[in-house]
């Protein structure tokens, strides 16, 4: 009904005595819940670049990385003659796992063309992974 409002209840879990914990927020029926999740089981077993997903794609994809320990990281998108298209990111990352989407547009923000593109991450510590993509329109 449109002209109905709905209530809320916000539970939340103290588990603040067991190590760092990131938030989730579940919306099931007619409660919302704030929970607390372990992210330290989530810490990454080294430096990685997944297969971006969907692949192909359009019209945009996600990209995850993982970093092994806190690093300065550029993600770049590069066209098939190697020329530099997008840059994701470029700075200071912690240790963790990121996502990052890309929409099929440059730096410039114009649409690219239909074809194969590499996603390549460097970290400073002589890390460098690279993966290609297909994008479709």
């Amino acid at each position: 009904d449109v002209d109905r409002i709905y209530e809320f209840r916000i539970k939340e879990t103290d588990f603040s005595s067991r190590g760092r914990y990131s938030d989730v927020i579940t919306v099931n029926a007619r409660e919302l819940i704030l929970e607390k999740s372990p992210v330290s089981d989530m810490k990454p077993k080294s430096f990685a670049l997944a297969q971006n997903y969907p692949n192909p794609f359009n019209p945009q994809t996600q990209i995850r990385i993982s970093l092994l320990e806190p690093a300065r990281i550029n993600l770049s998108i590069y066209n098939l003659t190697g020329q530099k298209i997008r840059s994701l990111y470029e700075g200071n990352k912690d240790t963790g796992v990121y996502t990052f989407s890309w929409h099929g547009v440059d730096d410039d923000h114009m649409d690219v063309p239909s074809g194969e593109y590499i996603c390549v991450l460097k970290a400073e510590n002589a890390f460098i992974q690279a993966r290609k993509m297909v994008f479709l329109k």
